[in-house]
């Protein structure tokens, strides 16, 4: 199975962002409460905050949360749109988002 598009995610953006995906992880790691991870990607917040708190992952790139759950296999990806989110309300304390606005309606 090739993980192209997920090493390559991994190897071009996550370097520029890990700084400050770490920082996030550290905050939401003092409440230790479930976190959604909206628009995921290859899922690297996603380990980060799994590392103390409880998180799942949602994107609709079924290649990229296929690589995450390589990387992963214990966190929860979830493959859905990030405008209809397959929650109820209150699942989560916390959400994240991270370069994914642009395309949003």
């Amino acid at each position: 199975m090739s993980y192209l598009l997920g090493q390559l995610y991994d190897a071009l953006l996550e370097p520029l962002l890990y700084r400050w995906k770490s920082r996030l992880a550290s905050w939401i790691a003092e409440e230790k409460k479930p976190t959604l991870d909206i628009c995921c990607g290859a899922g690297m917040q996603c380990r980060m905050i799994a590392n103390n708190s409880p998180v799942f992952g949602l994107d609709l790139n079924a290649e990229l949360l296929k690589y995450a759950r390589s990387r992963a296999p214990e966190i929860p990806y979830v493959c859905a749109d990030a405008v209809r989110l397959p929650f109820k309300p209150g699942s989560f304390h916390n959400a994240v988002i991270s370069l994914a606005l642009h395309d949003k309606p």
